[in-house]
């Protein structure tokens, strides 16, 4: 270990003990409360040390709801500030709270937690089982297998996070056999299987191998003794009930009484337990629910041909009557799948990926030490001054430069730590990269840089373009974590940018709009005429290039037309004049000021209850926190960001405890701690599974990102950028990824 990474080592030190030290003033529980509109509230001021969970813990609410209460600490919380958090007389160690989502039962909110609805009517003080969307619900920790994640137990218990040749055994894919019938089978849900085998969808083929975990092979002869027993299914964006059932080859009707459903509709992170009964028909059956139902709009629902549908019901009427029981084919027996089954125990080459192109293939990078360089702005120079500060002067200086960046290096080491037990060995040298030029110069004239396999670099402009001339000329890749700047790429072919390209955004969106959104009434609203133009022609060109004539329905036949609505000129009665009473509306809104964004849901939430309208906000409205979120999400409000964190996920939550754990503190979106782990996840992956080739194969490398998943491009002749944009919507008090 070199003597900068010795001085690093001692910064980090000195940022755990600021962090332990805080800690301990928030420990207890503020004896001050106040009274908002008749609800009781401890008020609480923030010092140092104190976090979203451990004012959770102390006090017993979740996260959302301290959020909801106090929507100006969105951005983080501020010393000094005073919060409120809900009062609650019973033991933060006795119950977590639950927020009702929209058509969520008291059934199933008591399944998700494993806890009988009985004791969550008695907590709650409940007359009966109706509950409201909304509603905070107190669930009784005694009763979960692990209460800091409302589904990730649920979802993943069949699967240990590092999988061992002695629990897991390889399943080869039969043909026409799906992800859903292969979870039916074995009892695992579908989130543990992709999560188990690094799948980005549910799409698998006929021979791929999956990893099961023995123990559900050794039970799976429970499907066909008749017990009765759950695989649990999260619902995902697009799935309907209809494409559910016949997925997993079981009647809606079935799906619908086993979960207590009382209609068709199911939203997305809905859990549903899914009968794992064998079908040995090749078909499901449908009961028809409305008079005079088409056999198109039914084969639309389940996503099969008219004809085939036809031919499984030879005998069917064009409009039917309520009643009526149809098969619908769901293309294969699974008696089949159960006697070819093929299991093989040997696992030992699981983290073999398959391969499709020659370039990408054949290399081993076990016997290979990878030399990796990180270039970063620590300021150790200042390192000195900060060891000679009491611990009060040390608190004060948590901010300063030595302090800003050092959480990338943390969530990098932590990263490190993952590949060294895939069996990677790294080589790391660490280069103090301040603002000063010379600095720079000097650093790159270390002769051990010329070998180096990979450059990771969060630096100034000046200086990494110092960086990336020496990168271009050892043509050694070069990662930039930070910068937004298109021009990194022309200049050096060796390039990553991991800042998306901004003109992604607008063909992700339109993208979107056609696959979800393209039979509603679509009014794009400008907040003036001049803001965002280039970005608006962008987004109106895609959107009339894809977007069909004409929307059909049974009865109706409307024309397609985009409006666009200028409302610094046109103002509300403008966009009233361009929506329509009977379809959907979806107002796709331009806008770089709050204040627009605010008097946009507002005016728009008093005509919803006669029009009907969604809105999606662009170019990036999460960070907006003066907006009535009541609004916004009875708009079913989405947006666009480059960062988006989902802290339900299971590797999310393990690496927020490693942090926390390793570094005696939280780690935070805006000291780029996600970041660092990602960037180092990613590209040292790559490095390890493709050698020098890694830049020609990154669209094999599937790696579980936190902040953003990646999609790089290049034309040939430049260097490589980031193409992913997230796209959230507004529930439950917090967004949620869509896509």
């Amino acid at each position: 270990m070199n003597i900068k990474t010795l001085l690093i080592v001692g910064v980090l030190l000195l940022f755990g003990a600021i962090s332990v030290f805080a800690q301990d003033y928030s420990s207890a529980k503020s004896s001050e409360t106040v009274m908002v509109d008749g609800k009781k509230f401890f008020l609480h001021t923030i010092v140092k040390g104190n976090t979203l969970y451990n004012l959770s813990k102390t006090y017993g609410v979740s996260k959302e709801v301290i959020n909801k209460y106090n929507p100006e600490i969105k951005e983080g919380l501020s010393l000094g500030l005073k919060i409120k958090i809900p009062y609650a007389q019973t033991s933060n160690s006795d119950f977590i709270y639950h927020i009702v989502k929209k058509k969520e039962t008291l059934y199933q909110i008591s399944r998700i937690y494993n806890v009988p609805s009985e004791e969550i009517i008695k907590l709650n003080n409940l007359k009966n089982d109706q509950i409201n969307p909304g509603a905070y619900l107190k669930i009784p920790n005694a009763y979960m297998a692990s209460p800091s994640s409302n589904n990730a137990a649920s979802t993943y218990t069949d699967v240990d996070n590092k999988p061992s040749n002695e629990k897991y055994a390889f399943y080869t894919v039969q043909p026409k056999e799906t992800l859903f019938t292969i979870s039916k089978r074995f009892g695992i849900s579908i989130d543990a299987l992709m999560y188990l085998n690094d799948l980005k969808n549910d799409q698998i083929t006929n021979g791929q191998r999956l990893l099961i975990p023995k123990k559900l092979i050794m039970q799976q002869g429970a499907i066909q003794e008749g017990k009765a027993k759950y695989v649990q299914h999260k619902v995902k964006p697009k799935q309907t009930l209809y494409s559910i059932a016949r997925e997993y080859a079981v009647s809606m009707e079935e799906i619908k009484k086993i979960n207590r459903l009382t209609d068709f509709n199911i939203g997305i992170g809905q859990m549903l337990n899914i009968p794992r009964q064998l079908n040995q028909t090749a078909y499901i059956e449908h009961k028809v629910h409305k008079r005079r139902e088409k056999l198109k709009k039914i084969a639309g629902e389940y996503k099969v041909s008219v004809l085939e549908l036809k031919q499984a019901n030879p005998n069917a009427l064009p409009k039917l009557k309520k009643g009526d029981v149809l098969r619908i084919p769901v293309g294969f027996v699974e008696a089949d799948f159960m006697e070819k089954q093929e299991i093989v125990a040997d696992t030992s080459s699981f983290l073999k990926e398959e391969i499709l192109s020659p370039e990408c293939d054949g290399f081993n990078g076990v016997d290979k030490v990878f030399k990796v360089a990180f270039m970063l702005p620590l300021y150790l120079n200042e390192v000195d001054s900060l060891k000679t500060m009491d611990l009060s002067d040390l608190i004060k200086n948590k901010n300063t430069k030595p302090f800003k960046f050092i959480e990338f290096y943390q969530g990098a080491l932590l990263a490190l730590e993952d590949l060294e037990e895939m069996g990677m060995e790294v080589e790391l040298q660490l280069y103090d990269i301040p603002r000063d030029i010379e600095i720079t110069k000097q650093v790159l004239k270390d002769a051990k840089l010329k070998q180096t396999d990979l450059i990771i670099s969060l630096v100034y402009h000046k200086n990494f373009e110092l960086i990336s001339s020496f990168s271009k000329t050892y043509q050694i890749p070069l990662v930039n974590a930070v910068s937004k700047r298109r021009k990194i790429i022309y200049d050096n072919p060796y390039v990553f940018k991991v800042e998306p390209n901004d003109d992604a955004r607008y063909k992700d969106i339109s993208e979107y709009v056609m696959e979800n959104h393209s039979h509603k009434n679509i009014i794009i609203v400008r907040s003036n005429p001049y803001q965002l133009a280039d970005e608006y022609n962008d987004l109106k060109s895609r959107l009339e290039s894809t977007l069909p004539d004409y929307f059909e329905t049974d009865s109706m036949r409307y024309q397609n037309q985009l409006h666009t609505v200028v409302y610094s000129l046109d103002s509300l009665h403008g966009i009233n004049t361009a929506s329509s009473l009977e379809r959907e509306n979806l107002v796709i809104a331009f806008g770089m000021e709050e204040v627009f964004a605010i008097e946009l849901f507002t005016k728009l939430n008093y005509m919803r209850d006669s029009i009907r309208y969604e809105v999606i906000g662009l170019p990036d409205w999460s960070g907006y926190t003066a907006i009535d979120e009541t609004y916004s999400q009875a708009l079913a409000f989405k947006t666009t960001t480059a960062k988006y964190i989902d802290y339900e996920l299971p590797y999310v939550q393990e690496f927020v405890l490693d942090f926390r754990e390793k570094y005696a503190t939280e780690p935070q979106l805006h000291k780029y701690a996600f970041l660092g782990f990602d960037v180092t996840k990613y590209f040292l992956s790559a490095l390890y599974k493709y050698g020098e080739n890694f830049p020609k194969c990154l669209r094999y490398n599937q790696v579980d990102l936190m902040e953003n998943q990646v999609q790089f491009k290049t034309n040939g002749h430049t260097g490589y950028e980031n193409n992913n944009w997230n796209i959230i919507q507004l529930y439950d008090y917090r967004f949620h990824l869509v896509r």
